[in-house]
């Protein structure tokens, strides 16, 4: 093995290996693992741009994607308010704790936790009046 890896807890590893999802959210998960573990942190400032460059994904599907994650309590994200309009980046930690992953669709905290998290983001947006500008660049 060569000087270049990322070092990931064996129980992360073991419990992704179960439960982590498929197609973009699993793409938006490991960015963020990388992110964070792949530079030694336990959390990180990772702009949308940024999840976008590494997975090749839309904004729109990034933005989907992380709340669908964020909805399963797979990572925490803490938000700052910044001056004016404009959002500071928001740092995102991998919740280590997985026994409070919630994985499973059918559990009634998820359905929960990801309407509030659509709610949120349409407030911002409105709030914003930014437009979606699809893509990152």
């Amino acid at each position: 093995m060569e000087n270049t890896f990322t070092k990931v807890p064996n129980d992360l590893i073991e419990a992704l290996a179960k439960y982590c999802p498929g197609g973009s959210q699993g793409q938006v998960l490991m960015a963020i693992i990388r992110q964070t573990y792949g530079w030694h942190k336990k959390g990180e400032r990772i702009s949308y741009s940024d999840l976008c460059g590494l997975t090749g994904l839309s904004r729109r599907t990034v933005i989907y994607a992380l709340q669908n994650i964020e909805a399963k309590l797979m990572f925490t994200i803490k938000r700052k308010r910044g001056r004016g309009n404009k959002n500071e980046i928001n740092q995102i930690f991998v919740q280590e704790n997985i026994s409070e992953w919630v994985v499973q669709r059918i559990s009634d905290q998820y359905d929960k936790v990801l309407k509030y998290q659509r709610k949120r983001y349409q407030k911002t947006k409105a709030k914003s009046g930014a437009k979606n500008q699809g893509w990152c660049k």
